[in-house]
């Protein structure tokens, strides 16, 4: 499920508004008409679309949906590609962009007189709330971990990644450069609300990586490690190493993901700057399965 539409709709909810999530990934094709539909039987206020750019044709599409079902609703939008090319959806005709978090941003949106682009405050990890997960069909979602049979969801441990390899849209942005991690106990208590409310055993977390930060990272493998939950993450392969594959481990780490990009030390030094070498990618795989991730 897509988190931030989720953050931004718990936001909204905690602050007063009437919100309702429709859920568009199990609609197509016939998603235009569903929302032309859906809009004009419930002429919301506001509409929010969520996109990353090779998403964005579809939102653009979305756009043209809701205009046709009901021409008067406004409509906003954000994510990362409205963070990182907010002209792009001023240009496409969307009434407002929100290029932040999403959790400040909307709610100066929706307010009359807002600027086109909005760019709110960020918002301190250890103030998110929990994602309006109750207010899609979390059921509906079927994700295997690593085909063990562990009905599985993501979530979001931290944000950000301080490194400026030359391939990331976000490189120039201080938003995405900035490393925000969520304090430990925050994310095990939304595994255990997870596991209590949808019977969800596994997690796989979202984080650009979760091992830059290691103190934060051992605090929380020590907190995953009594609970017996399988879970799957990406790292950053130049600072994986024994410690953190072993500890990752025992905390029930079953899988690890790292970009390899390139066979090519040429072109991973001088022509992405990833801060690896095919050695280091070599010594990546080697390390997790050593330790039976």
């Amino acid at each position: 499920p897509s988190l931030g539409i989720l953050y931004v709709a718990e936001a909204l909810r905690s602050a007063g508004h009437d919100v309702t999530v429709l859920d568009l990934l199990d609609r197509a094709p016939t998603f235009e008409a569903d929302v032309a539909r859906w809009v004009s039987d419930r002429r919301p206020d506001w509409v929010g679309v969520t996109a990353t750019t090779p998403e964005f044709h579809l939102a653009v599409r979305i756009l043209g949906a809701i205009r046709h079902g009901a021409p008067k609703v406004k409509v906003m939008i954000g994510g990362p590609h409205a963070t990182v090319q907010p002209a792009s959806c001023v240009k496409a005709g969307f009434d407002r962009v929100v290029c932040d978090d999403g959790l400040t941003g909307v709610l100066i949106a929706v307010e009359d007189g807002a600027p086109q682009v909005v760019i709110g405050p960020k918002v301190d990890p250890a103030d998110w709330p929990l994602p309006a997960r109750d207010l899609i069909n979390l059921w509906s979602y079927r994700y295997d971990l690593h085909g063990r049979g562990v009905r599985s969801s993501n979530l979001m441990g931290s944000m950000g990644c301080p490194y400026g390899c030359l391939f990331c849209g976000g490189r120039e942005l201080s938003y995405f450069r900035k490393l925000r991690v969520r304090p430990p106990r925050d994310i095990i208590y939304e595994a255990d609300h997870l596991k209590s409310e949808y019977r969800i055993d596994g997690l796989m977390f979202f984080d650009d990586e979760v091992n830059i930060h290691d103190a934060w990272l051992h605090e929380l493998c020590t907190r995953l490690a009594s609970r017996r939950t399988a879970w799957r993450a990406f790292v950053k392969a130049n600072i994986f190493n024994d410690r953190q594959a072993w500890m990752m481990a025992a905390a029930g780490c079953v899988e690890v993901c790292s970009g390899v990009e390139s066979g090519s030390d040429r072109i991973l030094r001088e022509s992405i700057r990833k801060h690896t070498t095919y050695e280091i990618n070599r010594s990546f795989v080697t390390t997790a399965r050593k330790y039976g991730i």
